[in-house]
């Protein structure tokens, strides 16, 4: 292959002190086999910890593939996600973040062959193993059910950002309410299905290591609550009328574990919801303001309770 010409996938990766795990992710890259050229657009978020100079002997040792960005300073994950994506130049984006590795050689060529031959479908994603940060499998199989195809309405939010392979249609200017969600990558999953089906192929590709200090395993319950809570609260600016329904009825759920807890983010969840839900929504916006100052404060009977869904599905 020739390194020289416009690679045909750009591998976006984001990573900040994972000098543990950023040798196995990029390995676990180099390993595999196409019949295309591929990059990896790797954005260090000013790593302290030795990162960086681990980066910096793969990119130049493999200079037409590994392609760094050194951030001076720390910009936080939402405008490194952005910044690595704007210089991704391939037709498809492959997703994994540097703590994260792929367990299939095979894994990019399988994923590229499937979206050449399927225009409706603007990203694929497969299953994976879950470990520990030894690299030791805690869970096989972290998605228990066969291949499938998804919608922008049933949109799997649980899919594994390390087997992602999507188009390059990301709009150059994203909207505001990107900065505001917890997880960027389901933002960006939720924007990919405006623009076509999502694939879930039953095939172990990739691994997702949990450990102490990820994104989402160094959070308890609560906070995930909290993190999710934020991110539903920022798709629904970009979801469909449907979409937004579920996303209502997820952010309720969750409000409710949560109703009986005195931590001032809850509140601050409640107004961004609020504010979000005047702006936006083609519904009832009293009804929706009823229900949440209900469930911030303690529910009055067991009855509101239990026939609070069936009213939000009913006049929404």
């Amino acid at each position: 292959m020739n390194h020289n010409s416009i690679p045909l996938v750009s591998i976006w990766m984001i990573t900040y002190n994972h000098v543990l795990f950023i040798k196995d992710a990029l390995e676990s890259i180099l390993v595999q086999k196409t019949n295309f050229n591929f990059e990896v657009i790797i954005g260090d978020d000013n790593s302290d910890d030795g990162t960086a100079q681990i980066i910096k002997q793969y990119a130049t040792k493999f200079p037409q593939i590994i392609k760094p960005i050194y951030n001076p300073t720390n910009i936080g994950m939402h405008k490194n996600t952005i910044y690595t994506l704007q210089r991704c130049t391939g037709k498809y984006i492959a997703m994994l973040e540097g703590d994260d590795k792929w367990i299939d050689d095979n894994k990019l060529q399988m994923q590229v062959d499937f979206l050449e031959k399927n225009k409706d479908v603007s990203l694929c994603f497969t299953n994976c193993n879950q470990i520990d940060k030894n690299s030791n499998v805690i869970k096989n199989k972290m998605i228990d059910f066969d291949s499938r195809l998804f919608t922008h309405i049933d949109i799997p939010f649980f899919a594994p950002t390390a087997t992602r392979l999507m188009r390059n249609i990301i709009p150059s200017t994203i909207p505001n309410s990107f900065f505001d969600c917890g997880g960027p990558d389901t933002y960006l999953l939720t924007l990919l299905s405006l623009h076509g089906n999502i694939k879930f192929i039953n095939k172990t590709t990739s691994a997702y290591r949990y450990h102490n200090n990820g994104i989402w395993s160094s959070k308890n319950s609560y906070e995930q609550d909290i993190f999710s809570i934020k991110t539903r609260n920022s798709l629904l600016s970009i979801a469909s009328p449907s979409l937004q329904k579920k996303l209502i009825i997820d952010i309720y759920n969750r409000f409710s574990r949560l109703k009986n807890t005195n931590n001032p983010d809850i509140h601050q969840c409640y107004l961004h919801f609020k504010t979000e839900a005047k702006q936006n929504f083609r519904i009832n916006y009293n009804l929706i303001l009823y229900i949440f100052i209900r469930i911030i404060n303690p529910l009055k009977s067991n009855l509101f309770a239990s026939n609070i869904k069936k009213i939000v599905f009913k006049l929404i």
